[in-house]
C-alpha cells in the first residue's frame, strides 16, 4: 500500500502486508490500511515503511517491523536461477 496526497507527483512510502490468507483478507486489509493511512496524511503525519500483519480478529492491520530502508529488506540474488530477459520483439509477438 503507497497513498501519496492528491498532485504529489512522488510515490508514497510503502507499507506491506501480511497474513492475507483469504482473497477476503486482502480486501479487508487493504481496505483498512487505505483507511489507516489516509487519516495519518489528513492529520499531517507521515507514513513510515514497515510490515504490518492483517488481525482478522480485530480487522485491523498491526505493526510487526520497521523497515528503514531497502537494506532492510535483505535483497540477494538467487545464485541457482538462471538470468532472465525478455525482449522487445517477444513482447511486441505477445501483443499480437
Amino acid at each position: 500500500i503507497s497513498l501519496r496526497p492528491y498532485g504529489q507527483e512522488k510515490f508514497g512510502t510503502k507499507t506491506e502486508l501480511k497474513n492475507l490468507n483469504s482473497f477476503s483478507n486482502v480486501r479487508k486489509g487493504l481496505e483498512y490500511e487505505v483507511q489507516r493511512q489516509a487519516e495519518i496524511l489528513r492529520s499531517g503525519g507521515q507514513i513510515r515503511q514497515e510490515t504490518r500483519r492483517y488481525d482478522e480478529a480485530n480487522k485491523t492491520t498491526i505493526l510487526m517491523r520497521v523497515k528503514e530502508g531497502a537494506a532492510d529488506y535483505r535483497y540477494f540474488p538467487e545464485p541457482d536461477l538462471p538470468l532472465f530477459e525478455i525482449s522487445d520483439e517477444w513482447i511486441e509477438e505477445m501483443r499480437t
